[in-house]
């Protein structure tokens, strides 16, 4: 994976390094407090709409959710065999065993 930044105000920044290799897979910028507090906010507030849907609502954004991720399984595959320094083989277990427990 490339290097990515994320947008924010601060000046600091945080590498995210597969462990296995030393490379740095991405840099992000540290969140202000101010953008961390309007992120809770803004969380607070998709819950208050959130809880207020149906339990069918409720599952049909989850099982749409679950169809993203297994589309870009190999994506995300990719990218925590990079974070985690496994095998890739290994985070493919982890997609069998989920897919095999119907968390998907």
């Amino acid at each position: 994976m490339s290097s990515s930044s994320s947008s924010s105000s601060s000046s600091k920044s945080i590498d995210t390094i597969n462990p296995s290799t030393g490379k740095v897979i991405a840099t992000y910028k540290n969140a202000s407090d101010e953008e961390i507090s309007d992120k809770v906010n803004s969380a607070k507030m998709a819950f208050q709409s959130w809880q207020k849907k149906s339990i069918a609502e409720r599952s049909e954004y989850l099982q749409n959710l679950g169809k993203v991720l297994v589309k870009k399984k190999d994506e995300y595959s990719k990218l925590i065999t990079e974070e985690t320094g496994k095998l890739s083989l290994i985070t493919r277990f982890f997609q069998y065993r989920t897919k095999e427990n119907r968390i998907l």
